[in-house]
């Protein structure tokens, strides 16, 4: 899923919810893997909301699409939250995916009966790999400091808050905030452990108004599976 290269115009306009942070300052990502129509999903929901608000923390919410048989189509619901989903499962050994379920930096699955402990635990430290993501006369430029190993620079378009009223299925008559729903997902460059600096026209970066991008720098493994997280950003927009 492509944004429509006609709202580059935007780029300017957007706001953001999270103020941007150097790898050093930045604990961590957190990814939350949910559904609206997912009767087990809104207390693990309200967790994450709160999770991301906190300094340091880059929080994306993958609404994946497996549950949108049961009468209710999840508003954010994409192919590619599930087929990340599936693709984490397949690197970690899980046997299956299921909601809610958090990763923490790409290597660890938070359980249900203790995300706050367990998000706490994989938190405590920071980020090895510097990212700045700017900007700049309506230029992305993104810039990493050097490191070990080779990742993917991945650029991770969401919505920064809404509302939903969920009107059938089996949180039908609720109404739920969801923060950093991922609305498209796009791998903008390679990295080799080399600082490099990379810039996308908004031709090719366009988020609308009301949504924010991440930057997250990522490890993938043989099988294509995705990896741990070594660095991650919020972009900067002008004069935020």
């Amino acid at each position: 899923m492509r944004i429509s290269l006609a709202l580059a115009a935007l780029i300017s306009s957007a706001s953001f919810l999270m103020a941007p942070a150097k790898a050093a300052d930045v604990k961590g990502v957190v990814e939350m893997f949910t559904s609206q129509g997912c009767s087990s999903c809104p207390p693990a929901d309200k967790i994450f909301n709160e999770v991301i608000l906190e300094n340091g923390v880059v929080g994306l919410a993958w609404h994946v699409d497996y549950w949108d048989y049961l009468g209710w189509k999840d508003t954010f619901s994409l192919a590619a939250a599930t087929e990340r989903q599936r693709a984490y499962a397949a690197g970690m050994n899980e046997r299956g995916v299921y909601t809610p379920q958090m990763i923490v930096n790409g290597d660890t699955v938070v359980k249900n009966a203790s995300f706050r402990q367990s998000i706490a635990a994989a938190l405590s430290g920071s980020l090895p790999v510097d990212i700045d993501a700017t900007v700049a006369e309506g230029t992305l430029v993104v810039k990493t400091a050097s490191g070990e190993g080779s990742a993917n620079l991945v650029l991770v378009t969401f919505e920064q808050k809404q509302d939903i009223v969920i009107e059938r299925g089996e949180n039908a008559g609720t109404t739920v905030s969801y923060h950093n729903a991922v609305a498209d997902v796009q791998t903008i460059g390679m990295w080799k452990g080399k600082e490099i600096t990379i810039e996308l026209p908004g031709s090719e970066y366009a988020p609308k108004k009301g949504q924010g991008c991440a930057i997250l720098l990522q490890k993938v493994a043989k099988n294509g599976a995705p990896g741990r997280i070594l660095g991650a950003a919020i972009v900067k927009q002008p004069g935020v």
